[in-house]
């Protein structure tokens, strides 16, 4: 693998950028950081739901804090939530050159000497910082193919965006469905691939220990890795205080093999877990605190979450009874 040296005036793959993209690009941090803050304070005292689940979620997580503090980290985290939101709208018509000078990446010798093993690599990551940078990244330093599991959005628009700001410098995308097979592909070929592990719904995940309590986690990681023998780095992108994010590519984590798949699955999925959550800890306000991690086993954590469900069902069956009653009406008539 060979490290990429763009020069300072590199231009994105796709096609050269407008001005107002390219001030876009060029805007300044200092002032992308007060917009993000704009964003976030505002994205707070409007999202009633949202406020409720991130505070939910904090004092769940941290039941020691007083509730000063988690009142605290809840608005560092929602000011966090908007410079992620303003930052991607950035990144997504930045050169490679503007992304490395965007990060700063440390590592780099372990990711090395994993692809020397020709097993592949599989690294593991979580919602933590700005996670979207980490795929631009990597398709701008490494000479070397990076394939990325997503869970594809319900929006369209919002989706076909998402997807190629992540793609548009060479990373490479597979949606949920149908990804073990692109990853173990990927794998046989001595290439990269890699996976969120703190998020999963339950009939898709294994049960985990997640800040002491029971959740969900996709087993997608550790089965493939066990199979295919791969080594499995942990993967970060957190913002340090100067505002440009630090990727780092941890060392190998240390899995268990013995007999029984299953039980391998299982308890390297929750040393992946663990390790996640030693770095959750120690920067809280940088999470995605606004997913419903613990819904499958505490869902009072989650009450508007329900309602809407309840009242979401309610509109579906009222479409389908007036459906049903304009289909009968046009019988009637017709006999």
């Amino acid at each position: 693998m060979q490290v990429k040296t763009p020069p300072s005036n590199a231009r994105p793959v796709e096609h050269g950028r407008g001005w107002m993209q390219d001030i876009l690009a060029r805007l300044p941090l200092p002032l992308l950081r007060i917009a993000g803050a704009i964003v976030g304070t505002a994205w707070y005292a409007c999202h009633r739901t949202h406020r409720n689940t991130v505070r939910r979620n904090i004092a769940f997580a941290f039941p020691e804090w007083e509730k000063d503090r988690v009142q605290r980290t809840v608005r560092q985290a929602f000011r966090h939530f908007g410079l992620v939101v303003v930052e991607n709208i950035q990144i997504s018509v930045m050169t490679p050159a503007e992304v490395i000078g965007r990060c700063r990446i440390e590592g780099s010798e372990n990711l090395m000497d994993a692809l020397s093993l020709e097993k592949g690599v599989f690294m593991v990551a979580g919602h933590l910082g700005n996670w979207e940078i980490g795929l631009q990244m990597m398709a701008s330093c490494f000479d070397h193919r990076f394939v990325a599991v997503a869970k594809k959005l319900k929006n369209r628009r919002l989706d076909q965006f998402v997807y190629h700001m992540r793609t548009r410098l060479g990373g490479d995308v597979v949606y949920k469905k149908g990804a073990m097979a692109s990853m173990s592909k990927a794998l046989r070929h001595g290439e990269i691939t890699g996976v969120h592990i703190d998020i999963s719904r339950q009939e898709e995940g294994i049960d985990v220990e997640f800040f002491g309590r029971k959740a969900t986690a996709t087993p997608a990681a550790a089965l493939i890795a066990l199979r295919h023998k791969s080594p499995v780095l942990p993967l970060t992108c957190l913002r340090e205080p100067d505002g440009k994010i630090a990727v780092r590519i941890g060392k190998p984590l240390t899995l268990v093999r013995t007999k029984s798949l299953r039980d391998d699955i299982r308890t390297n999925t929750q040393i992946m877990t663990d390790d996640l959550e030693r770095i959750v800890r120690r920067h809280p306000e940088q999470w995605w605190w606004l997913q419903k991690r613990w819904k499958d086993y505490y869902p009072e954590l989650y009450p508007e979450h329900y309602r809407n469900r309840v009242k979401s069902l309610r509109r579906r069956l009222a479409r389908k009874k007036k459906s049903m009653e304009s289909k009968r009406a046009k019988i009637n008539s017709a006999v």
